[in-house]
């Protein structure tokens, strides 16, 4: 399955140049790898993700945030009295924090998502385990189960083909969302999901195409959130999907103001399409 929605996408996201088919990103279309997981062992496999996803919030207020960071560590030190540590006067994405400093600064926010997490258990058939390194593809893990079932091809599809979108995204897209997170801007999170879901639909579209008449259409995630659909239709109206899409897979986004990235944003190659944040 993974094969096969791999193969579609590198079909519907290419385009022609010269006599060769190039796809929008570097990622799209390439093999990734598949961990099956055990119901019993889902609820720590998700909340092994939730961690990862944690310290990328961390690792994204280090690297993108840093005065905010430092502002909210002179708050922590004045409280308990204690000098403000020599090692902490330069913040950057290379900064070491000790495991009270991380519970200070990002313990709720941790929290929350293992606890969102470990709610969404019973539904969560999939999900995609981020990169740990830049040499690394990430890892799409399914519930073992789900995966055997001959009844659950379609969802199957479905699963695979959202997860692949996750896979297939840019760093440069990654780190857009994670300007926008550490800017305190809403919705990060439902634009990057809206955006797979958006892709999830158009590559499972191609896919019915070979399957038997009878063959049931899997139903599209977070069909009951409609901000997530809305926030990825807002992006594509306003960019077109001529640059949203190169964006979402090639990373083409760049801010022509640091001091206010979310007001400056400039998608494409070059740069031709201005957009502001438009949820605060």
């Amino acid at each position: 399955m993974v094969s096969t929605m791999a193969d579609i996408y590198k079909k519907l996201y290419s385009v022609k140049r010269g006599k060769k088919y190039i796809t929008l990103g570097p990622k799209v279309g390439s093999k990734i790898p598949v961990k099956l997981v055990e119901d019993a062992d889902m609820t720590a496999a998700l909340t092994d993700q939730a961690q990862k996803v944690g310290d990328d919030i961390i690792h994204a207020m280090l690297k993108f945030n840093p005065q905010s960071v430092r502002d909210q560590l002179i708050k922590y030190y004045k409280a308990l009295k204690t000098p403000f540590p020599d090692r902490l006067k330069v913040i950057d994405e290379n900064t070491v924090l000790t495991q009270d400093e991380q519970a200070s600064l990002f313990g709720e926010i941790k929290s929350f998502l293992i606890a969102e997490v470990r709610k969404d258990v019973a539904q969560t058939q999939g999900f995609f385990m981020l990169p740990k390194s830049a040499s690394d593809t990430g890892t799409i893990v399914v519930r073992a189960e789900f995966a055997k079932s001959l009844n659950s091809v379609s969802d199957l599809a479905g699963t695979i083909a959202h997860e692949l979108a996750h896979a297939y995204t840019d760093d440069g897209w990654r780190d857009f969302l994670r300007v926008m997170l550490v800017m305190g801007m809403a919705r990060t999170g439902k634009l990057e999901e809206g955006m797979a879901t958006f892709f999830e639909d158009e590559v499972v579209s191609e896919w019915m195409k070979a399957q038997p008449i009878k063959t049931p259409r899997p139903e599209l995630g977070y069909k009951d959130d409609p901000e997530v659909a809305d926030s990825a239709a807002t992006f594509i109206k306003a960019a077109s999907k001529k640059y949203a899409l190169p964006a979402f897979f090639g990373g083409w986004v760049n801010f022509d103001d640091a001091n206010k990235p979310q007001d400056s944003i400039r998608i494409g190659e070059k740069r031709e399409k201005k957009w502001k944040w438009p949820w605060h």
